[in-house]
């Protein structure tokens, strides 16, 4: 059975839900200063905004996007005079704590110098940087004196390496940073405009994207046709495969999945990062029996506002892994599952060997709820390998642990490890995160269909003449 009492989780969670948000449950910063400084011939793009036309008072747009920063920070400062790029940088964050994200764009204002010459060390390859300062005050406690507060300084600088070509720009995508940066343009737009248009941002930027990358390896093809491979310079790690990536080229993938830049390692999973972020309580269009109040938008975005990269990508898009749990040896087989039963099942069959008696342990990790489930329940084998409760070793209880503790609020963790009693239940909990199986309602495309529409309209960018 479930081992959590469901009836008294929602009462405990709002409990959990507004002690994280006190000062006193977790460290916080009061009275912040965040200050971004750049590398000559680079700066803040702060034109989103200021050239969009918009003059209106009550407009909400302006107060999430501030000097090119986007999120909960405010210019602390006017610009000065002359270029709209000539900014002191310095913003003000109020009150934040270690889910607190701001995203910004950066813009090439001119050349980026490849050497720069230094008194008594002489020519110095130049290595375009960011350097973030932020000053806050913090309550500590004291032994002797109970609580005080301190005002503290922190400054980090990382370097910005400059790719010299697209492939090598695609293949240093981060997926968790792309969906930070991705969901605040998503609800500036909603801002701006409205929730339509910024279902319209989204859509476009996948297919634009898409397109670009096709065109980078129809150019990378080009290269590698001109010159011998074994003399090439390109980085060895970013292995191009043609026959993943152009549709003229035998493969495994079909037509369809090539558009869609599924033969890419990174890129590969942003249509259903996309998609997932389209979907949320925040940008999702009201339909059928999904009606939410203006409130109900608003705390929804508030809340995916405040999560950190990790946390938002396992909030629209889950994680799903399965574990072998063979006597007093446990091992993850497989992580990163797509989200469809149908891969989950032939993922299952095929760590599932005919003479193999390991117990295997499907885990899914979300933060509404840690589900670990008994991969009988989802595939039943014939006869059933396991005629008891299937137990769990310690590398798995202690992954769990791991899942639970990165969120702000623990999520509940169900267990459902019987599959003569729990398999009907555990179906149900995990069709909430197969979300490319979701039904959704009339007049909605589910992920499918949607893919579909994308890759049609990628390959009318690609041949405009047909």
């Amino acid at each position: 059975s479930l081992e959590e009492d469901i009836d008294s989780l929602p009462l405990e969670l709002l409990k959990q839900e507004v002690l994280a948000r006190t000062p006193w449950h977790r460290p916080m910063a009061f009275g912040s200063f965040l200050r971004i400084r750049v590398s000559q011939g680079l700066g803040i793009d702060s034109a989103t905004l200021d050239e969009s036309g918009i003059d209106v008072e009550m407009q909400a747009a302006t107060l999430y996007q501030s000097g090119g920063l986007m999120g909960p920070a405010t210019l602390a400062n006017r610009p000065l005079t002359g270029s709209r790029h000539n900014w002191r940088e310095l913003w003000q964050m109020g009150a934040c704590d270690d889910t607190s994200t701001v995203a910004l764009d950066l813009e090439v204002l001119g050349r980026i110098k490849d050497w720069v010459y230094l008194e008594n060390y002489g020519d110095v390859l130049f290595k375009p940087c960011l350097q973030v300062g932020f000053a806050y005050t913090a309550v500590l406690e004291d032994r002797n004196e109970g609580y005080i507060t301190v005002r503290r300084m922190r400054i980090t600088t990382n370097v910005l390496p400059v790719a010299h070509d697209t492939e090598s720009l695609y293949s240093s995508l981060d997926p968790e940073a792309l969906a930070v940066i991705l969901f605040h343009k998503l609800a500036i737009a909603s801002l701006t405009d409205n929730l339509r248009a910024a279902r319209e941002v989204g859509h476009q930027w996948l297919i634009d994207l898409l397109v670009c990358t096709y065109r980078s390896a129809e150019t990378y093809a080009k290269r590698e046709d001109t010159f011998d491979q074994s003399s090439s310079n390109h980085d060895g790690n970013n292995a191009f495969f043609r026959n993943e990536r152009l549709l003229d080229r035998d493969g495994e993938l079909s037509e369809r999945d090539v558009l869609l830049a599924q033969g890419h390692e990174r890129l590969c999973a942003v249509p259903l990062l996309v998609y997932s972020l389209l979907q949320s309580d925040a940008f999702r269009r009201s339909c059928g029996a999904y009606f939410p109040s203006t409130d109900a938008r608003v705390a929804a975005s508030a809340q995916m506002s405040s999560m950190t990269p990790s946390v938002l990508v396992r909030c629209v898009t889950p994680s799903l892994e399965i574990w072998s749990d063979a006597g007093n040896t446990q091992e993850l087989l497989l992580e990163n599952i797509d989200l469809n039963m149908e891969a989950l099942k032939l993922s299952i069959l095929e760590f599932r060997g005919s003479e193999s008696s390991e117990e295997l342990i499907v885990l899914l990790d979300s933060p509404w709820q840690i589900m670990v489930c008994s991969s009988e329940c989802i595939v039943r084998s014939n006869p059933p390998k396991m005629s008891q409760k299937a137990s769990l070793g310690d590398a798995i209880k202690k992954r769990i642990e791991q899942a639970r503790s990165k969120y702000r609020v623990p999520p509940p963790v169900l267990y459902s490890l019987d599959p003569t009693t729990d398999g009907g239940s555990a179906l149900l909990r995990f069709s909430d995160a197969l979300i490319e199986d979701s039904i959704v309602p009339p007049g909605e495309e589910n992920f499918q269909s949607w893919l579909d529409e994308v890759a049609q309209l990628v390959n009318e960018y690609l041949t405009p003449d047909k």
